[in-house]
């Protein structure tokens, strides 16, 4: 069985609509290739916290259950969501994540964030956080 809990904080008093609709279909694809990354993993208990604020979405998901994950495969995760954020390789193709295999959608979703770190102990517990500015910032 697995188990995925969402929980949204929104903290915004007002924005333009269109801009808001952009950038949540933006977080929701970046949410979608992070859990399609944990779900190839065998995870099963994911817990996601979106905090939506004013000029800034932080993300994490984070594994309840203990979870098995290669060295080699956190290593890679890192290095593809380390990469600075490049806002024309986002704008022409920020659709593509979720829909695309491999290596190459974690970074696609490296180019539309700002910050990332993936915990992960010898408890099992596992973590991943992202920050995404709303208004375009390099790493």
């Amino acid at each position: 069985m697995i188990k995925v809990n969402i929980c949204i904080t929104n903290n915004i008093l007002s924005k333009k609509v269109i801009f808001m609709n952009k950038e949540k279909k933006r977080i929701a694809s970046i949410i979608n290739e992070l859990i399609y990354f944990l779900l190839k993993n065998n995870a099963t208990n994911i817990n996601i916290e979106i905090k939506d604020k004013e000029k800034f979405t932080i993300v994490e998901l984070t594994i309840k259950d203990k979870f098995y994950i290669d060295k080699k495969e956190i290593r890679e995760l890192k290095e593809k969501l380390d990469i600075p954020r490049v806002e024309e390789i986002e704008e022409y193709y920020w659709q593509l994540a979720g829909n695309i295999e491999g290596k190459e959608s974690l970074f696609l979703i490296g180019n539309m964030i700002n910050d990332s770190n993936v915990y992960y102990n010898k408890s099992q517990e596992f973590k991943i956080v992202i920050c995404r500015m709303k208004d375009i910032k390099s790493k």
